[in-house]
């Protein structure tokens, strides 16, 4: 029904885009369908390149944000916890990773005062490096991948396996007790 609308739509329009410049009908009718096609691919809500260009920016930042806290968990593990030592682990410019560590203050998940994680930043952390170990082991165990190549594969999908998937990876594993 939609798309029968937008061929009328198209329809009219081109007719008189046609009528007013003095056009043949049928190429003007055809151009108007195309940029409704054109605006669809743009701008659709779901599938549009603007809101996939906006989800994937938001995902990068998401990623960077929980980088930034297992990288952080596994300092303070080491009490080396330090914004030089996380530089160097993380990669990132020293304003980007500022600006992100304003964001996790602002959700409590890294101390306002310092550089050290809350304990909702350490839970969140501790989820991050068991999403990363469980997808590892199972790389390893029912894939049949070596050591070295699973480590790749296990930074990407850490940030987007939900719960119940790692709970269902530590199911299929056995609840492993060591990766």
């Amino acid at each position: 029904i939609f798309s029968g609308v937008i061929g009328l739509f198209s329809a009219i329009i081109g007719l008189v885009v046609a009528i007013q410049l003095d056009l043949t009908p049928g190429p003007a009718m055809a151009v108007v369908a195309t940029l409704f096609y054109i605006v669809a691919a743009f701008f659709s809500p779901t599938k549009g390149l603007v809101s996939k260009y906006f989800r994937k920016r938001a995902l990068k930042h998401r990623i960077q944000l929980e980088d930034i806290l297992k990288q952080s968990f596994r300092l303070q593990q080491r009490e080396e916890l330090n914004l030089t030592n996380l530089l160097s682990r993380l990669g990132f410019k020293k304003s980007i990773l500022r600006m992100h560590l304003s964001t996790l203050r602002s959700q409590n998940l890294v101390e306002a005062d310092s550089l050290k994680l809350t304990k909702n930043g350490q839970k969140e952390a501790r989820r991050l490096v068991r999403a990363h170990r469980l997808w590892e082991t199972y790389l390893v165990n029912k894939v049949g991948l070596t050591a070295e190549q699973i480590h790749e594969d296990a930074e990407k999908y850490e940030h987007v396996l939900t719960d119940e998937i790692l709970d269902e990876v530590d199911a299929t594993l056995g609840y492993p007790t060591q990766d």
